[in-house]
């Protein structure tokens, strides 16, 4: 996921459009309440009802896939290494990174206020 969609990635630099912003100011466009980064559009972002179920779903095939896999990781990235080190989830865990993705960029960038 290194150049996507997210505001942690489009507003990191200035373009005709926007210009570059701190890192805490890049807010997540469907809750507003957090930094919009990677692990926050995947695991906690709870902005959008379509975001939400698409996560419900991925969750109950990642458990059927892994019915081991612990229910509770300290850091969203942990999780994310968990999934991705099980050769029979990296498929489920790439369509939902792009279902995610195409959710994020249906909605317009938060764009800051300039002061």
């Amino acid at each position: 996921m290194a150049d996507h969609c997210l505001a942690v990635e489009e507003l990191r630099r200035k373009t005709r459009q926007h210009d570059c912003y701190e890192h805490d100011l890049r807010i997540c466009r469907l809750c507003e309440g957090s930094v919009e980064d990677e692990m926050h559009a995947l695991f906690t972002c709870g902005g959008s009802l379509e975001l939400v179920q698409l996560r419900q779903n991925f969750w109950n095939d990642i458990y059927a896939a892994l019915p081991k896999l612990p229910k509770h990781f300290e850091q969203p990235l942990d999780l994310f290494h968990a999934i991705l080190a099980e050769r029979k989830t990296i498929g489920l865990l790439a369509c939902f990174v792009h279902k995610v993705l195409q959710i994020y960029n249906s909605v317009p960038l938060l764009i800051p206020l300039q002061t």
